[in-house]
């Protein structure tokens, strides 16, 4: 009799397994169909962001306890919805992901076309190497425009440091190009915007189809099940608390205790306690599930986000460092979670920015070490004088008060950059000094000594006014200390070249004079 009822019992559960199967893959393909067509996904600042993933899933959360059943009851239906689930979502992510990344074009190339119809070139007035944006140019260093242009420097940092160096002090805005201030974003801003959408989008799948395909970790199920009822009743020891509150949830117990999904898909979940060795065993294979769910969902996710990197800096790789504080802030989102496919896709995307970054900090270094120092001709502000501070406005407009690995690396930037400036002119006026003493009947190489002093006093007034107006007008509270490290430097090399050069201008009608006394 047993095995007739066991027999009946199983024919019945199997009918229904195969009514719910298809219940379900109608639904299921019907509902994120909905979510693809909708064509009303909201923009911010001009960005398509990713929107549809988030109203299917609030459709679709209400047949998790169907799902439940069908893992139960028939894994192999099971299955077929997970791969039926990712092959629609796949899709939806697919378009939605491109449309997103279309989006931020006009935010990196806008600058070429703005060169191309004769605006300005930011560029130049932060980079020291004429070699930054050339391939854009297609003529590297021509004559008027070195680079392809970016709009390096939005708001008043620009027009600050500009102003204090020609000697006005209007406060126009800057913006030469003609670029509504609504378009005025840079690339690294495009970046953010877009990374922390899929970033988002990512955080929230996982956990959605944890839940929703039953992969929840057995200690996020009880932290999410223990309301206070629940730990009233597990302290009176009932039974049905101690069902109610199990390592895993069964069918009976999610109708019998009427159980709900964790959800709170937007925020990352917490990974296995690792003194959990049984339970960290158990919950393997889950996590491997849902991995693998993971990277046939976002199979082109990595794609993308590579592609964001590379048309960000592809005209100025300086934008990596402010694209690196994204990445790092979403890095620190996910922080001891288990969201270990998005950790993956970031800490990537992480090493690449850094790459690409020091490049440009190295290409920079090269520029100023092949600087060409003409002083018989007294060449007037030598570029690097003139760039340092517009250089340092621009990266610190990037990075901001911001204690991500982006900082430490703008500050071991500036002391690099800083470090080659004034030893390229403190090396230059010792060599002027040396040649003028080796050659004391000389007069050309008093004169060039003579005109070295006027060089760098020409050079050292032009880099202390500018890092004096950047700490003036832009310089943030919390990048005073640091900056006026580099303005204490710059101005003991502007004093000890006066004392040279005054020296050098008495001595030449006092001579004899001062010879006389020294004897």
């Amino acid at each position: 009799a047993t095995h007739e009822k066991m027999k009946k019992y199983e024919f019945y559960s199997a009918n229904f397994s195969t009514r719910v199967y298809d219940y379900l893959k109608v639904m299921f393909q019907f509902k994120i169909d909905g979510g693809t067509n909708d064509k009303g996904r909201p923009t911010h600042r001009g960005i398509r962001l990713i929107s549809g993933p988030e109203q299917v899933h609030r459709m679709m959360i209400k047949y998790a306890g169907l799902t439940l059943w069908l893992k139960e009851a028939k894994p192999s239906a099971d299955k077929e919805l997970q791969a039926l689930y990712i092959q629609c979502m796949n899709m939806l992510y697919a378009n939605q992901t491109k449309e997103l990344v279309d989006s931020c074009r006009p935010f990196f190339f806008r600058y070429r076309h703005d060169v191309s119809s004769g605006g300005a070139n930011p560029i130049a007035e932060f980079s020291f190497s004429t070699n930054v944006g050339a391939s854009a140019s297609g003529t590297p260093g021509a004559p008027g425009g070195r680079r392809l242009s970016l709009d390096g420097l939005s708001g008043a940092a620009h027009h600050v440091i500009a102003s204090a160096v020609k000697g006005d002090s209007g406060g126009a805005s800057g913006g030469g190009s003609g670029v509504a201030p609504s378009n005025e974003m840079q690339p690294a801003e495009a970046f953010a915007i877009a990374l922390d959408n899929v970033v988002a989008n990512v955080i929230a799948e996982q956990n959605f189809i944890s839940d929703l395909f039953h992969y929840v970790p057995p200690a996020h199920t009880r932290a999410a099940r223990r309301q206070p009822q629940d730990r009233h009743a597990a302290r009176d020891g009932s039974e049905d608390a101690k069902a109610k509150l199990g390592e895993n949830a069964t069918f009976y117990n999610w109708v019998t205790h009427h159980l709900r999904p964790i959800e709170h898909w937007d925020v990352p979940r917490t990974k296995l306690d690792s003194k959990d060795v049984v339970t960290q065993t158990v919950h393997f294979g889950s996590v491997k599930e849902v991995k693998s769910m993971l990277d046939l969902l976002y199979g082109s996710l990595v794609a993308q986000v590579d592609s964001l990197v590379d048309m960000g800096t592809r005209f100025d790789p300086s934008q990596a460092i402010g694209m690196l504080v994204s990445v790092s802030r979403a890095l620190d989102q996910c922080k001891g979670s288990d969201q270990g496919f998005l950790i993956n896709v970031l800490e990537r995307c992480n090493d690449k920015l850094e790459t690409t970054f020091q490049s440009y900090v190295s290409e920079q270094a090269r520029a100023i070490e092949a600087t060409k120092l003409v002083t018989k001709r007294r060449v007037g502000v030598l570029p690097f004088a003139r760039i340092f501070p517009k250089f340092i406005a621009h990266v610190e407009h990037l990075v901001g008060d911001t204690g991500y690995t982006a900082r430490a690396i703008a500050d071991s930037t500036y002391s690099r950059i800083s470090r080659l400036i004034f030893d390229t002119l403190e090396s230059l006026l010792r060599e002027a000094e040396r040649n003028a003493s080796n050659n004391a009947d000389d007069k050309d190489a008093q004169k060039e000594q003579l005109n070295t002093h006027v060089l760098l006093l020409e050079n050292m007034f032009v880099l202390v006014a500018g890092l004096q107006s950047y700490r003036t007008h832009s310089c943030r509270p919390y990048f005073v200390p640091m900056l006026d490290t580099y303005l204490d430097h710059a101005q003991i090399v502007q004093r000890k070249v006066m004392r040279a050069y005054i020296k050098d201008v008495l001595r030449r009608p006092m001579g004899r004079l001062t010879d006389f006394f020294d004897a």
